[in-house]
């Protein structure tokens, strides 16, 4: 009965480990693969520009973390984005008007791609009138692995201000508290 005690034991004990293991494995790899990842390529800015979602713990924190990257033939440059509390997924794309892109997305989370020194900054200093909206990367629905690219045609210019955030500085015209 003793053998048989320390055998069920020895068994839980490894049981446990293993669970253990597989819950440190599953919390690094979702951190490594995006759980969804949509690319634009822009031909005039010789650029293309992806948003990958990570997949983060829903207990008080939110459902994605988002990383904005950018690949020329120069190089590739990443960016982790505000995370996405549910309706911030919506982030819209510009070709400026001396070919940089420029990123908006709700609360301001807003990003300048330069290409000469090539760079991502957090500050845009110049006037929006002239930018060219090229579309939106969004959800579909709810639905996990709903994430992807619209054409202006398909949704048109929209920067959702997500609750008490005023309204960026670029594009005004476009800002609602929901799109």
């Amino acid at each position: 009965m003793l053998r048989l005690l320390k055998w069920v034991t020895i068994c839980l004990a490894s049981l446990v480990g293993l669970l253990v293991v597989l819950l440190v494995v599953g919390l690094v790899f979702e951190r490594l693969v995006p759980a969804e990842s949509v690319e634009l390529l822009v031909p005039r800015a010789s650029a293309s520009v992806r948003i990958e979602l990570y997949l983060t713990s829903p207990i008080g924190k939110a459902e994605f973390a988002r990383r904005l990257v950018v690949q020329t033939p120069r190089g590739t440059l990443s960016q982790y984005m505000s995370d996405d509390w549910g309706g911030a997924t919506r982030t819209s794309i510009y070709l400026t008007d001396s070919n940089e892109i420029a990123i908006l997305g709700p609360a301001e989370d807003d990003y300048l791609i330069s290409f000469n020194p090539m760079r991502i900054a957090r500050s845009i200093p110049s006037t929006s009138e002239k930018w060219e909206y090229l579309g939106a990367f969004d959800r579909g629905d709810t639905r996990l692995f709903s994430f992807r690219f619209f054409q202006p045609h398909e949704q048109t210019e929209c920067i959702p201000t997500m609750g008490d955030f005023p309204p960026g500085r670029h594009r005004t015209q476009a800002y609602r508290s929901s799109c």
